[in-house]
């Protein structure tokens, strides 16, 4: 009996090649051919290419590593802690923070709190792609558990935000500000009412309204008409938003 390797086709006659898609037929013993109709081509052609081999397993893809020898995301962590604990000791200090620090922390911000991935995946699929070196991982920088440095990050802000309360010195100047536009990126990541119809819509017309508002007097070259608070409002409202998305 002849057997085609490739469509598993059972060929009739003397022919060598099958007709279907013209591979060359392979004989077959038929005995037993006939108990199991169902499953002829496919036990002739495995009994013909014989045993397959065995693969040898794949190797383990070892922990990432970054630079220094440290865990993937160790030393953007590092800047990030030093970061915000520049910024909590001048607060608390009552100094008066440098705008290039503030304009670095938010950055540092948005790296740990805004989501960066445009396609949600699957974590088998995430896992493949990480093993593949496609998706860089950051699973436990600097050794800590997973989202540890974002919670050290709320937690300095927050007995920041007790500290000064408890010492009066929650509104000044140099920390309400400071204050409200972490506390405004950081509730935006948090708030977000996929559900709410109109939401969305809602959300992005106060924005708009507001910031055109502020653009509008400094374009204008009336800033000085625009209090500092809205200012800091609208700052708060803008970074709210980002951090939503």
């Amino acid at each position: 009996m002849r057997i085609c390797p490739k469509c598993r086709k059972q060929a009739a006659g003397e022919g060598k090649i099958c007709r279907a898609c013209g591979a060359i037929l392979q004989e077959v013993p038929d005995d037993g051919a006939e108990d199991m109709p169902g499953q002829t081509a496919a036990a002739g052609a495995s009994r013909a290419r014989g045993p397959r081999p065995r693969l040898a397993p794949m190797p383990q893809p070892s922990a990432p590593h970054g630079a220094l020898g440290l865990p993937s995301g160790s030393i953007r962590a590092l800047l990030t802690l030093l970061i915000v604990a520049v910024v909590v000791v001048q607060v608390a200090r009552g100094q008066d923070v440098e705008l290039l620090w503030t304009e670095t922390l938010m950055i540092a911000l948005a790296h740990y709190f805004t989501s960066r991935r445009l396609v949600k995946l699957s974590p088998e699929v995430l896992s493949r792609l990480a093993e593949e070196g496609h998706v860089e991982t950051e699973a436990r920088p600097l050794y800590l558990p997973k989202h540890s440095i974002r919670a050290l990050v709320i937690l300095a802000f927050a007995g920041l935000a007790i500290y000064l309360y408890q010492h009066d010195q929650l509104f000044q100047a140099n920390a309400l500000p400071i204050l409200g536009v972490v506390a405004a990126y950081l509730l935006g990541t948090v708030i977000r009412f996929r559900g709410v119809r109109g939401w969305e819509d809602l959300k992005a017309a106060v924005v708009l309204v507001v910031l055109l508002c502020t653009a509008g007097a400094y374009l204008l070259g009336h800033a000085d008409l625009m209090p500092a608070w809205v200012r800091n409002a609208t700052l708060a409202l803008v970074l709210f938003y980002f951090g939503s998305r």
